[in-house]
């Protein structure tokens, strides 16, 4: 038995719906290469581009009287705590904490 499904959305018989998988297919083909790119940089994220979730722990890089430094920060209410007076230009999420203890 052969079964066939109707795209309303597109007027298209499926499985898949051509169209519909074609779009699929192509927010995931962005997505992947933006995160090709920022692996390429090597992970980190500028400020002019994202912000962290609020709340988020991140690792930044900041600038304090023309020196460049990094460390770990949680992002809260669109600063970084312990550095509202820093120039943070980049975060990176932080890896994942070990499965094994």
């Amino acid at each position: 038995m052969n079964v066939q499904w109707y795209c309303k959305k597109h007027g298209v018989h499926y499985p898949p719906c051509y169209v519909c998988e074609t779009e699929r297919l192509r927010r995931e083909n962005e997505h992947l290469r933006a995160e090709i790119d920022r692996l390429k940089r090597g992970g980190w994220i500028s400020l002019k581009d994202q912000n962290p979730q609020n709340g988020q722990n991140v690792w930044i890089c900041y600038e304090i009287d023309g020196r460049r430094d990094t460390a770990e920060s949680r992002y809260v209410n669109g600063g970084f705590i312990g550095f509202w007076g820093a120039n943070v230009t980049h975060w990176m999420p932080l890896p994942e904490p070990p499965k094994e203890g």
